[in-house]
């Protein structure tokens, strides 16, 4: 027969394999648990790292195509000088209207044909000689009462060229050249525009005044 201090035995050893199983299995369990933390911790370092050494390498790579973008502008360049020699010596270009950086680079080119260069932003009209005027963006309309005027005076006509895409001119009489190629950075684009300059005024005669511009 079972007695009740036996029932109270045995009760008391299954409370006390029951706290032992539970610490057992708590330690064994952080301890799974550190080492999976521990492990992740590897593989986000290691993930790092490659990622890391992939940025290096990236940024190689881009300094590495920069300076061999920097090395072909520089040639592009030299080029555009040595193909534009002489095309435009003794000629007077004035510019008008266009931004300031277009405006230099152009004078720059213009520079390296041998030709000589007047700009203005806004002109109420066109003292002096010239050979050709170059219509950039922006340019006032007021450049047509000028060659008026200087027409009417016996003065040669200049060429007249528009430069720039989806300029609209409307000169009546005035014959217009059109140019729809872009000058910063576009060499071939340049080259282009200073032998249409050259081809338009083969045969007028070199100016003797130098262009006086109020801008």
């Amino acid at each position: 027969m079972l007695t009740t201090r036996y029932h109270l035995s045995t009760i008391v050893a299954i409370f006390f394999a029951l706290g032992i199983g539970i610490l057992v299995g708590g330690s064994l369990g952080q301890q799974w648990l550190s080492e999976r933390q521990q492990a992740l911790v590897e593989r986000l370092e290691k993930r790092y790292e490659e990622v890391r050494d992939r940025s290096r390498q990236l940024e190689k790579r881009i300094a590495l195509l920069q300076s061999e973008l920097m090395e072909g502008r520089r040639q592009n360049r030299e080029l555009l000088k040595a193909a534009v020699k002489d095309q435009l010596t003794g000629r007077r270009i004035l510019l008008l209207g266009g931004d300031r950086k277009a405006a230099e680079s152009l004078s720059e080119i213009i520079r390296w044909a041998g030709g000589s260069v007047s700009r203005a932003s806004d002109l109420a009209g066109l003292p002096g000689e010239a050979d050709a005027v170059l219509l950039l963006e922006g340019y006032s309309d007021d450049w047509k009462t000028g060659l008026m005027k200087r027409m009417g005076e016996g003065l040669s006509m200049p060429v007249i060229v528009r430069v720039g895409k989806n300029q609209n001119v409307s000169s009546g009489e005035i014959p217009v050249h059109s140019f729809d190629g872009k000058i910063d950075d576009h060499s071939l684009d340049a080259l282009e525009l200073i032998r249409m300059l050259n081809k338009s005024m083969i045969g007028k005669e070199e100016p003797v005044h130098e262009i006086q511009t109020g801008g």
